[in-house]
């Protein structure tokens, strides 16, 4: 016996409520949360963003006499930057420390080692690879910034002035060049990684969150640690900015040993996170 049009009438809404409120249901307008867990802590996502913005910064204004001024004050808070992310590897949490760094970097002949048939020690090569890769781009960043600022300081307080005056200056922009290649090379691995897996691999330092089950990674987020270093890295560029002649370049009367007590003042608070 057919149901008569009523009945459908009634039926129909009835079983498109009951679709609808399953969350598993395609047709369900609250789909279930997906889950995530806390991989990156605040004040590493603001050291990253703020690297970043400084790097731009120096990079547009390095051609420039009128716009020195701001070259170097980008250039103090990459510096002060890489400061930070060194203290903070020695006395913040376990998962930000230089020696996890330093181990996952080192595994190299153990990946390569898993690629040959039978061995599979370490999993899917994809993440294996990803981790890897960023670990020692990292690393080389870090390492690299180092001639990058001192030939840049010497060539601002004009050491090579009785050799002629150009030979710090070119090879600060050489280092400076193999710099940006070096972050080239980190973008077109984020890029690459991010196809292979099909997730977006930026996103962890833009939410601090990555999609999977398990526990967090990071145990506390440290926010007020994030925006203390955003505020301290602000005032330090600001007050380079304002110590620094825009026509010769040179900085106002600040031998390297202020800079040096103005660094360690900042991030002496560090030495207390737990």
């Amino acid at each position: 016996m057919r149901p008569s049009l009523p009945a459908l009438a009634r039926i129909l809404p009835a079983a498109a409520r009951t679709l609808s409120n399953r969350p598993d249901s395609p047709f369900s307008s609250a789909q279930a949360p997906t889950a995530s867990r806390l991989t990156v802590d605040a004040p590493i996502r603001v050291f990253h963003w703020l690297f970043a913005l400084s790097l731009v910064g120096a990079y547009l204004t390095g051609d420039s006499k009128w716009w020195r001024s701001s070259h170097i004050a980008f250039g103090y808070m990459m510096i002060a930057l890489v400061a930070f992310r060194l203290v903070y590897g020695l006395v913040g949490p376990r998962h930000v420390r230089l020696s996890a760094l330093l181990r996952r970097a080192s595994g190299w002949s153990e990946w390569l080692q898993a690629l040959k048939p039978g061995r599979r020690t370490l999993g899917r090569p994809a993440p294996q690879l990803q981790h890897l890769f960023t670990a020692s781009v990292v690393l080389v960043l870090m390492m690299w910034i180092v001639p990058v600022f001192v030939t840049g300081y010497a060539a601002l307080n004009e050491w090579d002035k009785p050799l002629g005056g150009d030979i710090l200056e070119t090879l600060h922009e050489f280092f400076a060049n193999g710099f940006l290649l070096v972050i080239a090379l980190h973008l077109a691995g984020l890029l690459l990684f991010s196809l292979v897996r099909r997730r977006n691999l930026a996103a962890p330092m833009l939410t601090g969150h990555a999609p999977g089950s398990g526990p967090a990674i990071v145990k506390r987020n440290r926010v007020w640690l994030g925006w203390l270093l955003a505020a301290g890295i602000l005032a330090f560029g600001a007050w380079e900015w304002a110590n620094a002649e825009t026509v010769t370049g040179r900085t106002a009367g600040l031998g390297a040993s202020q800079h040096t007590s103005m660094i360690w003042t900042l991030f002496s608070p560090l030495t207390i996170v737990p």
